[in-house]
């Protein structure tokens, strides 16, 4: 007989296992909404997704109409995520309080998962390291550190409460990069990456409920917002909502790189048929000079710059919206 066995905990018992069937089983990762799925949550229809695969395509400007309300629902997209709960709870009548609610529940039970599913050397560790996210999020270089976890924090202590969490699947980790050649696992400088939660609502849902509101009435993407938390956090939210754009576009190995002297960073590179290509993400619309200077290696065929412009193309630079990021 057939057998389905579904639950968030089941990547937590992975080392409990004493047998396996290996070759009967098939594997279905089943994640929380992504920004196409929230789309149809809000009533978007098939087609105007369908337009913007095309605009996408083309390389055309989206029509102004379009392009600022996709940017609204994209803020809110980061404002709820995409856990099913939630997003049902925000629709339709748009209660941004209900759906917090639900999301800072959701929160809880996630370090209740921790303390009842991981060993007892691992359990606060693992916790401490989970919280630690926005704060990671929040420094100017987002590589995971251990100091920031816990003052004199190593990687002795929390490296195996780190994969602990990447294998319960609660958060995943984007790697660094010495070199920007394919492929790019073998340059692949182990232990330097950057944590990720897997759902954007639930990082939104580890800072205080102002900021949601600062996010929602951020009508200008551009702009330096006036919120002081905000104006600490941006950087950080939209790189976080890209990574897990990207990760539920399909690419599950993620790199960055950024080099000693912090003079070279590039948030993302995706790896397809025409090779390496770099992604970056900007909140505003500033000129992108790392993708500008890394772009004139020979061998990348083209690079990304998300941002809250418009469509463009700039010799092998492409800009696309933020919302565009599904469909990379």
């Amino acid at each position: 007989m057939d057998v389905v066995a579904s639950g968030s905990a089941l990547g937590m018992a992975y080392n409990r296992v004493r047998s396996y069937p290996v070759g009967s089983v098939e594997y279905l990762d089943m994640d929380a909404l992504d920004f196409e799925e929230f789309l149809w949550a809000h009533g978007v229809e098939d087609a105007v997704v369908d337009l913007l695969r095309g605009y996408f395509l083309r390389r055309e400007m989206v029509p102004p109409a379009i392009h600022e309300t996709m940017l609204r629902y994209l803020r809110r997209y980061m404002v709820v995520g995409g856990m099913p709960e939630v997003v049902d709870k925000f629709f339709p009548e748009r209660d941004y309080l209900a759906a917090d609610e639900v999301q800072r529940r959701i929160y809880r039970d996630y370090l209740a998962d921790i303390a009842r599913f991981s060993s007892p050397d691992i359990k606060i560790k693992a916790e401490k390291c989970y919280q630690s996210i926005p704060l990671q999020l929040s420094k100017e270089n987002h590589k995971f550190q251990y100091s920031v976890v816990e003052k004199k924090g190593t990687a002795r202590k929390f490296e195996s409460s780190l994969d602990w969490l990447l294998g319960a699947n609660m958060a995943f980790a984007v790697t660094n990069v010495g070199f920007v050649e394919y492929p790019l696992k073998a340059h692949a400088l182990e232990g330097n990456v950057r944590l990720y939660p897997n759902d954007i609502g639930l990082l939104m849902a580890a800072y205080d409920y102002g900021l949601k509101k600062a996010l929602i009435e951020d009508g200008d993407f551009a702009e330096m917002p006036g919120n002081i938390l905000l104006r600490t956090a941006k950087g950080g939210l939209y790189e976080a909502l890209v990574a897990e754009m990207l990760t539920k576009a399909g690419h599950r190995e993620l790199f960055f790189y950024r080099n000693e002297q912090g003079t070279a960073e590039m948030e993302f590179f995706l790896e397809n048929t025409d090779g390496v290509v770099p992604v970056e993400v900007k909140a505003g619309r500033k000129a992108s000079k790392s993708l500008a200077n890394l772009l004139k290696k020979e061998d990348l065929p083209y690079g990304y710059k998300l941002a809250s412009q418009n469509v463009g193309v700039q010799g092998k630079q492409v800009t696309l919206p933020l919302y565009m990021t599904f469909l990379l």
